[in-house]
Formats: structure tokens, sequence, C-alpha cells
């Protein structure tokens, strides 16, 4: 193993760097980006945002209008959790409001509006 292989990487602004470093020192931009601009590379890059199981669900009931407290009831976590992540994904995908955030998804091909599976006709025989 390379002693001198790099174990951390320091982020500073580059008149920051000690002179000592400064010859290992790495040129990085860091552009902020407003939520439209975030909404477009991901609508641009060709690749559909993935989702775990709990956030799709969680996508999937905010597309069809659930208020966050039916989520909350029906999710078995409090109002306030379903803000949060709701808000956490609103963010990562660069969308300003639930409705962009429908609309976004729609366009990266995620599936928003389909059901769960209904039961099978009949059902279970209780004799």
């Amino acid at each position: 193993m390379d002693s001198d292989a790099p174990v951390a990487w320091l982020f500073v602004q580059a008149d920051a760097v000690p002179p000592a470093w400064q010859a290992r020192s790495r040129p990085f931009a860091f552009v902020p980006l407003a939520a439209p601009e975030v909404a477009a590379l991901l609508r641009d890059s060709g690749t559909p945002p993935e989702f775990d199981a709990g956030e799709a669900r969680l996508l999937h009931l905010l597309a069809r209008g659930r208020t966050a407290s039916s989520i909350a009831r029906e999710l078995g976590i409090s109002r306030s959790t379903v803000q949060r992540r709701a808000a956490r994904l609103r963010d990562r995908l660069g969308s300003a409001s639930l409705m962009d955030t429908a609309l976004l998804l729609a366009q990266q091909g995620f599936a928003v509006s389909h059901e769960a599976s209904p039961p099978a006709a009949g059902g279970a025989s209780g004799a």
C-alpha cells in the first residue's frame, strides 16, 4: 500500500492552502445551483433518479395528492417525518414544490400513478 496515497481530502479556499501543501493541491470548482438548474441537470442526464422503496412509496403517495397527515397514518410515522422526508426529496430533485417534483418524475419515467396490485379475485376462502 502506498503510504503517500490520500486517506482524506480537505476542501479549503485556494488562498488558505498552506505553502507545504500547495504542490499537491488540486483545483476544484464548486458552483452553487438554483433548484431549476438542478432539475434541468437531472432531466438532461438521461438517467432517471433512483429511489429506495421507502422514498418511492412516499413519492407515489405525494404524487397522488395525499396529505402529510394521511401518509403519516398509512406509513405509521409522524406528520413531521413525512414533511421532512418530502422536503429532502424535493431538494434532492431540485424541485420547488410537490407539483414540480411530480412533473420531473413523470419526465424521468418514474411511475407515480401506478397502484399496488389488487388482490386476486375471490380472495382467500375461509371454509
